[in-house]
């Protein structure tokens, strides 16, 4: 039926005077009630594979209701709080499922913090967090940078025994006073250690001294609560020195039985947070109103590793910086290698036991039936005109324990060293057994103290921290190829990996064959064939920040195919680490010529012909590299066996640098370098900004530290001209000089120029075993010895002392 038949015709527009229908509308309509009107991001979307994001605007003026979290400052900087990301989750989560988060009962697992975000003093900062609706998974991201993960989900029945956070009363109203810490001895201790919170931020009331118990101020902010709790574990951590959160077991929160927010600060009520046992340094758990939680710390700026080693020189070692030379090492330096005559003459032992065998298999090996035949023939002519014979005893070498296991097979025990001379290789099956224990003692050998002296803490340390120094993403990926003899990832990486800066590290070996005992490293096997370059994987191409080459490059025959093909793995900007054996090369000849006997036809390149077929010394490996644009960064030789060599591709410049003076200390240029660091934003990727220093004392090495946090810094170098000797010359440091036209190809963040070598400034481990001396000074200094140990409190030699030798 049609209704309007009814009524005259509507003429259009209708007549001025007509009334509008929103006022019998509005007669009618009760404006008392609100209602909700759900938006788009208000619903889950998608299914379980898919993730909603929502984005928050972290504002910190004075008149933002987030300005309290400027309270939250570290080193003077206001640092967004750890939890706060765990708070925001929370909050999406309740978003998705359409409640509010102060109703909803949470627990957050595995929660990784990846990285601190500081807060601007002007605008905004935007963080986007990402919650998959089906499985909980959730990001914390801001501009791109991870800042937390983890899994958010929301427990349907109770998710905490409730009796335990009734509690009000306090813990601690029947402790001696003197046990005991209020607010403000509290947050003394906290100073001390570097962490600066302001008002509301300062939320622990009184503590016992040990940390277990104290009492908390609720005033209805969620992220200053539950920072508060972590304040007590840092409290009850006994190393007193600055510690990030890096992993959260479990946190349970049940808002339900958590007294209501208070509508007023003054009505702010206190909480009793109460632990059942002591809190080691890690894996600490704890119980608190409303949430428990097992999570684990790192100490700032230091490896998170299994025995992360403390500052405190009366544990594992102190550490102090020192300048180390990339190359042209000298006696007295750190990382200078100072092999003893004993193994000297231990390796010219191990070399004449290698003559010997190769003598009596070629003697007694009238069949031909030895596969490395020619190999040997290369191995005795090459003894025979360069190396000198020693008479020196090879009893305790392994290449000995090799042969004697060698003739334990072949006559059933084990025969002195005259029985070389009845030692005779005519049984073809008996060269077909021998191989795979050799195959097998090689690997042995390899763990030689004449093949391991470069693998030394400093000395890796150096190289990784230079790599590390010189990569501007979250993860530093290394691979290792032709891992499955290597000692490398077994003994020297992590060993040197205790007392590397902090930063996230991803350690591949790849290998033909599965490494049996991987599985006891934290790495990732790769498995493709090293030995032959020309089936590499297109996957692996520019995915690495370091490629490790221990003892492998040789044996290919064609080089320059294998070096292509590794260095097209590597990152742009990335590093290859390369170690090889330089002297003595016939140590291992003989049995690694049996197992591979295709290493002796290497073909020869443009440096020369290839010793024995596969070896060139230290002259012609630079060549190498440099024929293929590598430039050489660090090297390091023992003088006895190996050498090693950290590369980088050198970097063609087009853009004219920027060179800048920063020596006033009064800090006139500091304008200027705001200027041009804001032009370097907009200029092409090349553009670099050289700060410039050649006082001793010009803080260039801190201030470009502390650039290094903003973003844009990828693009800032520096170089530092410390000469000791004032007869010393000073290197032109003009975009047309030779000398800085060099530095530019390495592109290195720190340059350090000190009488007549470049190198680097590192923090130097000095193990329990260095003892402190002491002598008279004109000036010294007062300062803790261990950080914030006020029981520690030394003298100490003072800058003003310019005659004071590096150390």
């Amino acid at each position: 039926m049609n209704l309007l038949k009814v009524y005259p015709p509507i003429q259009y527009p209708v007549s001025r005077g007509t009334p509008l229908l929103s006022s019998l509308v509005a007669q009618a309509w009760d404006h008392s009630v609100e209602w909700v009107v759900p938006k788009a991001e208000d619903y889950e979307l998608g299914s379980g594979s898919s993730s909603a994001d929502t984005s928050y605007e972290i504002d910190v003026s004075d008149s933002s209701p987030d300005q309290y979290l400027a309270d939250h400052q570290v080193d003077g900087r206001a640092l967004f709080p750890a939890c706060g990301c765990l708070v925001l989750a929370w909050q999406t989560l309740a978003s998705l499922k359409g409640v509010d988060f102060q109703q909803m009962r949470v627990r957050l697992s595995n929660v990784q913090i990846h990285q601190a975000m500081f807060l601007p003093t002007s605008g905004s900062a935007t963080v986007k967090v990402s919650v998959m609706p089906k499985t909980g998974d959730f990001q914390v991201c801001e501009n791109e940078n991870i800042l937390a993960s983890g899994v958010v989900t929301s427990p349907e029945g109770p998710c905490l025994k409730t009796e335990q956070y009734l509690q009000r009363d306090s813990v601690l109203k029947d402790q001696p006073v003197a046990k005991v810490l209020n607010r403000d001895e509290v947050y003394r201790e906290l100073i001390c250690r570097g962490y600066e919170y302001g008002h509301y931020f300062q939320g622990v009331q009184r503590s016992s001294i040990e940390g277990l118990d104290s009492d908390i101020l609720w005033d209805g902010r969620w992220i200053s609560f539950l920072d508060a709790v972590l304040q007590m574990i840092l409290l009850g951590n006994p190393d007193a020195f600055q510690a990030l959160p890096v992993t959260l077991g479990t946190i349970s929160i049940d808002p339900t039985v958590h007294p209501a927010p208070p509508e007023e600060e003054s009505e702010a009520e206190t909480l009793i947070r109460q632990s059942t046992q002591p809190l080691p340094r890690r894996n600490q758990k704890l119980r608190s109103p409303g949430h428990r939680s097992g999570w684990r710390s790192r100490d700032a700026g230091h490896s998170d590793s299994e025995s992360s080693p403390s500052l405190d020189p009366r544990t594992t070692g102190d550490r102090r910086v020192a300048f180390q030379p990339y190359t042209d090492v000298r006696v007295g330096d750190r990382t200078a290698l100072c092999v003893p005559q004993i193994l000297k003459d231990y390796a010219d032992a191990c070399l004449e036991l290698s003559r010997q065998i190769t003598l009596r298999w070629l003697e007694h090996d009238t069949d031909n039936v030895l596969l490395n035949r020619r190999c040997l023939m290369k191995c005795k002519d090459y003894l025979d005109s360069s190396v000198k014979k020693s008479p020196a005893s090879a009893s305790y070498s392994a290449a000995k324990a090799l042969v004697e296991s060698i003739l334990k097979q072949r006559n059933g025990h084990s025969l002195p060293d005259n029985s070389l001379h009845r030692y005779e290789s005519r049984d073809k099956d008996f060269v077909n057994s021998i191989r795979p224990k050799i195959h097998d003692g090689r690997f042995d050998a390899l763990d030689d103290p004449v093949f391991s002296t470069l693998e030394s803490d400093e000395i890796i340390k150096l190289c990784f921290d230079t790599v590390a120094n010189n990569t501007t993403t979250n993860t530093m990926n290394i691979l290792e190829a032709g891992a499955i003899k290597s000692t490398f990832f077994r003994r020297a990486f992590p060993k040197a990996l205790e007392h590397f800066t902090y930063k996230n590290y991803r350690y591949c070996i790849a290998d033909k064959f599965i490494v049996d005992d991987a599985i006891k490293f934290p790495v990732k096997m790769l498995m493709f064939d090293t030995n032959d370059a020309s089936s590499f994987p297109d996957t692996h191409r520019e995915s690495f920040d370091l490629l490790i080459l221990k003892n492998h490059l040789h044996t290919h025959n064609d080089l320059d195919l294998a070096f292509t093909a590794y260095s097209e793995m590597i990152k742009p900007g990335g590093f290859i680490l390369v170690e090889e054996q330089v002297e003595r090369l016939p140590l291992l000849y003989p049995f690694e010529s049996l197992v591979s006997p295709w290493i002796c036809d290497g073909k020869a390149g443009p440096e020369g012909e290839r010793i024995l077929g596969c070896y060139y010394t230290e002259s012609r490996w630079r060549a190498f590299f440099g024929r293929h644009g590598f430039q050489e960064i660090i090297h390091r030789a023992d003088g006895m066996a190996s050498a090693i060599f950290l590369l980088r591709k050198g970097v063609e410049v087009a853009t004219p640098p920027c060179i800048m003076n920063v020596n006033d200390l009064q800090c006139s240029w500091l304008e200027d370098v705001k200027a041009r660091y804001r032009d370097l934003q907009g200029q092409p990727e090349d553009a670099r900004l050289w700060l410039v220093a050649t006082e001793e004392n010009s803080g260039i090495w801190g201030l470009v530290q502390s650039i290094r946090w903003e973003s844009g810094s990828e693009k800032v170098r520096c170089v530092h001209v410390s000469n000791r000797n004032p007869e010393s010359k000073v290197p032109k440091l003009a975009a047309d000089s030779a000398e800085f036209k060099e530095l530019m190809k390495k592109d290195l963040v720190n340059n350090v120029y000190r009488d007549g070598r470049w190198g680097t400034y590192k923090t130097m481990v000095i193990h329990e075993d260095a003892t402190l001396t002491e002598r008279l000074k004109a000036h010294v200094f007062a300062d803790c010895y261990v950080l914030s140990d006020p029981l520690s409190l030394k003298w100490f030699d003072s800058p003003l002392n310019v005659a004071h030798h590096n150390r």
